[in-house]
């Protein structure tokens, strides 16, 4: 049975490296091809290796978001990771329509249907040379990951164990309570003593309002108690590419609780959803619900939920673990905050969101 080695952290670092050598062989037969007085059969294997190679960056392709979602990476190296992916699918794309036309146009060749003029070939050859731009950058969004941010690669424990920092030390109960935020956006809130008030006073409610959730600070964070009712708060801080997260216990709460982000109004926003024992992924469209990918949802103890929206990716974590991958329209900037529609208690420890890159204005 086939097994990696132990310096492979999965199986994409040893696949990705054959479709860049075949589309380059490619490349270099079609050149020997257009040499006069020209060169079919030379033709032919130029197109074979087109074909396979764009067959094997389909293996790297799928491999590589295999890889990707298998990890729980950190916020910033996030946008690198979603770069190199796009680059890929725009490879992917480009070589296998261009394998395609390249197969249809060798057939017509053999089969004589036509006398191909000689211009054809040279435009084909430089058409798919341009194409190996997209390999370039494919590569180069990989290899910085690699060898710019770690991904992938084992640390050395020693050097680990040196660079772990000391837990900063608590703050004060009064600044617990505020909503931290950055300069960049981003911003954290730790419910403590005084989150009813900083719940009322900071946070912007769409639907409902803190009475329909009788927010009550305890020893563990901030409780609230679901009435039935639906409710939707916001914090003001309009973002794009972003993570948000919750860290909270649903498990005496009986109904839906959504992660909201992006939200536009108070019916069109993105979510991540625990309801009936699912994690669903989505967006709210005038009321409509769309959902982009759904996965079991852990069903004891307390749950840090975790959604990141970068582009046109959507993935939702649990327990610092990947559920949902999802794909749809780059939603335009806006806030991140928190729905609840139904019965019982949950409790809310952290809330908070972080901005993934620069915010364009």
């Amino acid at each position: 049975m086939f097994s990696l080695p132990e310096w492979a952290p999965n199986v994409h670092p040893l696949i990705v490296h054959f479709p860049i050598a075949l589309l380059a062989t490619a490349a270099l037969f079609d050149l020997l091809s257009l040499v006069p007085p020209g060169r079919p059969g030379v033709r032919k294997v130029a197109v074979s290796l087109y074909t396979l190679g764009a067959l094997a960056l389909a293996v790297a392709f799928y491999t590589g978001r295999a890889a990707a979602d298998g990890l729980d990476l950190p916020a910033q190296i996030i946008p690198h990771v979603t770069d190199h992916a796009d680059w890929a699918e725009r490879t992917l794309w480009f070589f296998g329509l261009y394998a395609g036309v390249r197969l249809l146009a060798l057939w017509f060749e053999v089969k004589g249907k036509y006398r191909v003029p000689r211009w054809i070939p040279l435009l084909l050859f430089l058409a798919g040379t341009a194409g190996y731009y997209l390999v370039v950058e494919t590569g180069d969004h990989g290899a910085r990951l690699v060898y710019a941010y770690g991904v992938g690669v084992q640390p050395d424990v020693e050097q680990a164990e040196e660079n772990i920092e000391e837990p900063a030390p608590a703050a004060p109960a009064d600044t617990v309570a505020r909503v931290e935020v950055q300069p960049d956006g981003s911003w954290t809130w730790q419910p403590g003593p005084g989150a009813p008030r900083v719940l009322t006073e900071t946070f912007r409610f769409l639907l409902g309002s803190p009475a329909n959730l009788v927010p009550v600070v305890s020893d563990s964070g901030l409780v609230l108690q679901g009435t039935g009712r639906p409710v939707l708060f916001v914090l003001d801080r309009p973002l794009g590419s972003l993570q948000a997260e919750a860290s909270l216990d649903l498990r005496a709460f009986k109904g839906r609780f959504r992660l909201v982000h992006h939200l536009q109004d108070a019916r069109n926003y993105d979510f991540l959803e625990v309801a009936d024992g699912r994690l669903l992924q989505g967006r709210m469209q005038e009321g409509t619900a769309e959902t982009f990918d759904a996965a079991p949802a852990p069903a004891d103890g307390p749950l840090v939920l975790k959604v990141v929206s970068d582009g046109t990716h959507f993935r939702g974590y649990a327990r610092d673990e990947m559920a949902t991958h999802g794909h749809g329209s780059t939603p335009a900037p806006g806030p991140v905050g928190l729905f609840v529609e139904g019965t019982g208690p949950l409790v809310l420890h952290r809330l908070g969101v972080q901005a993934l890159r620069p915010q364009t204005h």
